[in-house]
């Protein structure tokens, strides 16, 4: 029996944290302390069953999770003890520290922000990325973390026999969280309020299409028993909001508004939306908000938004990117739009298991677009490719020049330049902006600070085990009217 507590980033300016217990078999008494005193906390979503009635194999040792919100005397930027007991004398503990409700206006003084994805345990057993997070200099503890997707592998190991059943894959998914959220990565995720998006392998790769290399995605059956079961583990471990959420997160700290994408969840077959019911409407009306508003926006993403169609091949045995969609067209027609009214747009993202920063500029109207990758924070196994990278290393080495870092992808260089899809602008990737790559695991701390009439963001990639300094680079968001 075990109980874990998380916070939560939300939109409003309360104290918000996950809850989950493991190892019980019906719903526990939660007794709350805020501070030290006795406190009732509004239920955001009362603790339930991970896994609900229809996908239980056996109903003892099951999960529970549920999102809890402090509104009384919670002041914006505060710090505060929070404590959770269960009936049999389990218990948690965290200390967090709330949002601030704005970007420090003293230029010594920076809004940090932590961006990581691509999360294997099994290559982190021993926890190095959340020892990495938990050892950042005070300058760089992060106020916000930000998921940007894979914060699991539900469709690994490669060569495992899974069942197609439904209690069978949500009992599996079940334990696969448990696993990173009450163990190794359970430190990532306490470090700061934390908001998450989903990527495939919240899925399987490639979801919702069949993957040749994940046998029950290619039933009809068994693909609509993993999409369930998978997106129930999502809801009870990972989103903040009660129900469907189809309505997706947005986050202010002004001047920045954070809106965080989730392009996997409710992606169609037939590849007609990457976006839920409404999504493009709420995106398109979040970004006349920014307009009217005067803040920058900030847009995560599962995967780049600067990438080409994929290949029938590549589509078929690999991964679609956002562009293979019919949605992308607006998705960046409301971007671009946003930049060329005047105040540089980042887009923030995983998947691809390299870092690098972006930047983007289109001559004709003066738009700016910035992109910041990190990943993956633990490299995921692929099951005789590590083998082979690994022998050619050991025959670099015999001549000096082996690399710690030979499983990884190096950053490939943009193109001179990017088209969107069926969007009226050319962007320009190498013309005047630092780009910087980074191999290896790694999470991204983003360091917001004002600068004049605008902002300056400072990137720097920490490297896991590198026990070196980061690499920085500095970004000016200014308006450009």
């Amino acid at each position: 029996m075990a109980v874990v507590l998380h916070p939560r980033a939300h939109p409003g300016r309360g104290l918000q944290v996950w809850c989950g217990a493991t190892g019980l078999s019906g719903v526990p008494a939660l007794d709350w302390r805020l501070d030290g005193r006795p406190a009732a906390p509004v239920a955001v979503r009362p603790m339930a069953g991970a896994r609900p009635p229809a996908m239980l194999s056996a109903p003892v040792g099951r999960a529970f999770t549920g999102v809890y919100e402090f509104r009384d005397g919670i002041a914006p930027g505060s710090t505060h003890d929070v404590t959770v007991t269960l009936p049999s004398g389990e218990s948690a503990a965290l200390r967090t520290q709330v949002l601030p409700d704005e970007v420090p206006r003293d230029p010594f003084q920076s809004f940090n922000v932590l961006l990581a994805s691509c999360y294997h345990r099994a290559e982190d057993k021993a926890g190095a990325v959340a020892a990495l997070v938990a050892g950042l200099p005070v300058p760089h503890r992060p106020h916000l973390a930000l998921l940007a997707g894979d914060q699991v592998y539900l469709d690994l190991p490669t060569l495992m026999n899974f069942e197609g059943t439904l209690p069978w894959l949500a009992d599996r998914f079940e334990r696969t969280y448990v696993d990173n959220w009450f163990g190794s990565y359970a430190g990532v995720l306490g470090c700061a309020p934390s908001a998450a998006i989903p990527d495939d392998h919240e899925y399987w790769n490639n979801a919702p299409h069949p993957s040749p290399i994940v046998q029950e995605s290619i039933g009809a059956g068994s693909r609509a028993n993993w999409l369930a079961a998978a997106a129930q583990m999502f809801t009870a471990f990972q989103r903040s909001e009660p129900g469907g959420y189809e309505r997706m997160l947005e986050l202010d700290v002004p001047p920045l508004s954070f809106f965080l994408m989730d392009n996997r969840t409710f992606r169609s077959p037939d590849r007609v939306r990457t976006l839920p019911p409404g999504g493009l409407v709420q995106f398109q009306d979040w970004a006349r908000r920014l307009r009217v508003q005067g803040l920058y926006g900030v847009v995560v993403t599962g995967q780049s938004l600067f990438q080409p169609p994929a290949p029938w091949f590549t589509g078929v045995f690999g991964d679609r990117h956002l562009s293979n969609y019919d949605d992308y067209p607006g998705i960046m027609s409301t971007l671009v739009r946003l930049a060329q009214d005047g105040r540089p747009v980042l887009c923030l993202t995983g998947d691809v298991h390299y870092g690098r920063i972006l930047g983007a500029h289109d001559a004709r109207t003066g738009a700016e677009l910035y992109e910041v990758i990190s990943s993956p924070a633990s490299l995921v196994t692929s099951v005789g490719v590590d083998q082979f990278a690994g022998l050619a290393n050991k025959v670099k080495g015999l001549f000096g020049h082996s690399d710690p870092t030979y499983r990884h992808r190096s950053a490939p260089a943009p193109p001179d330049s990017f088209t969107p899809t069926n969007v009226d602008t050319k962007f320009y990737l190498r013309q005047k902006y630092p780009l910087h790559g980074e191999k290896g695991n790694h999470v991204a701390l983003l360091r917001f600070r004002r600068a004049g009439f605008g902002l300056e963001l400072t990137v720097s990639y920490w490297l896991v085990g590198a026990g070196r300094a980061p690499v920085e680079t500095t970004i000016s968001l200014s308006p450009t009217w």
